[in-house]
């Protein structure tokens, strides 16, 4: 992917990089609740071998989850905004 998309000028990856966060992030908040649902669900069943609720197992989903949401929501800023530290984080040089 990257082998077509280095080759687009760098106003044009930015925009790219913006579209794509904004959809990854908007996707986590999206999948945040439902994530929730089975957590609170499962974690009224006890597991039969240890007999501790199953939501220690489940609880990684939503964590998991809203933690990716903040991820792409900041790299949206950073893409945004063009924050200091954006380009050496996302965009390769033309040199590499």
């Amino acid at each position: 992917m990257t082998a077509v998309t280095s080759k687009f000028p760098m106003s044009l990856q930015r925009i790219q990089m913006i579209a794509i966060s904004v959809v990854c992030a908007a996707t986590c908040f999206i999948l945040f609740p439902h994530a929730c649902s089975i957590f609170v669900a499962q974690s009224k069943i006890k597991a039969v071998t240890l007999g501790v609720s199953l939501g220690i197992e489940y609880i990684a989903a939503p964590v998991g989850i809203m933690m990716m949401a903040i991820q792409w929501t900041v790299d949206a800023l950073y893409a945004l905004f063009d924050w200091d530290g954006y380009k050496e984080r996302y965009m390769k040089k033309e040199d590499e």
